[in-house]
């Protein structure tokens, strides 16, 4: 290197120094100090929780509109925890104005958006209108023994022709070493799951088959999102509708107009 060359480096690494230095020292002590105060509750909370409740999964910790008390997903739940991780409160926040507005679910609701759009559709079984036809997408999280499950897919040529497609994903209600856990697993497994499902739903035992298959990530998924029973069903914006819609209402609830 010529000693031009090594004076302008050294000109350019003083001068990133300098402007680098003087954004820290522009920094405001009031937000240097919220940072700090915001890290040491995430620590004091992480180390509270996990001490005291074994086995938990804390997936974020992140600040609630409320000072002081911060909004911690535990294993797909939410929870509200002091700074100190020495109260905590179960259930949902309320944003008290003109409507009352739940804050709670609106956080669970950008997540499910976020966690749906990370998935990969070929890894669903997909009952779709004809392209060009479909105007909403559903995700149902489905039991292939589930009574109001197996009456959902008996219409699903209403909900198709309304321009509904009906995605599916596993929930198999009595865990993952269950029969109906199985029979998931034979349905994804299959040459054809779309004519397996509809096999399975109407109560034929299904040839039992394995492969690498997406129903213990499916369920796994279902329990953060919040699914508790089933058919579970999620929107595109995220929101949960639990329980089996008629055709007719779910196409008024997406904002379709009927035939």
């Amino acid at each position: 290197m010529s000693p031009v060359e090594l004076k302008r480096n050294t000109t350019l690494i003083l001068a990133a120094v300098f402007v680098l230095g003087t954004q820290v020292a522009a920094t405001p002590p009031s937000v240097v100090k919220e940072v700090a105060a915001h890290s040491e509750a995430r620590d004091a909370i992480t180390r509270t929780l996990t001490s005291t409740l074994t086995g938990l999964r804390i997936l974020s910790i992140e600040a609630s509109p409320i000072e002081g008390v911060y909004e911690v997903n535990v294993s797909g739940d939410t929870v509200y925890v002091s700074a100190d991780g020495g109260h905590m409160i179960s259930g949902d926040m309320y944003q008290i104005g003109p409507q009352l507005v739940n804050v709670s679910e609106q956080k669970r609701t950008q997540a499910r958006r976020r966690l749906l759009s990370e998935i990969d559709e070929s890894e669903m079984v997909v009952f779709a209108p004809p392209p060009g036809k479909v105007k909403a997408k559903v995700t149902v999280f489905t039991d292939i023994d589930c009574g109001y499950c197996r009456k959902l897919h008996k219409e699903m040529k209403a909900y198709n022709d309304l321009g509904i497609a009906i995605r599916y994903m596993a929930f198999p209600r009595a865990g993952l070493e269950s029969r109906s856990y199985q029979k998931a697993v034979s349905t994804w497994c299959s040459d054809d799951p779309t004519a397996a499902m509809t096999r399975a739903k109407s109560g034929v035992d299904l040839e039992k088959r394995v492969c690498a298959n997406p129903v213990s990530t499916q369920y796994r998924l279902g329990e953060v999102m919040g699914v508790t029973g089933t058919p579970a069903l999620v929107l595109e914006d995220g929101a949960m509708l639990m329980g089996y819609r008629p055709p007719l209402e779910m196409a008024r609830l997406l904002g379709i107009p009927a035939p």
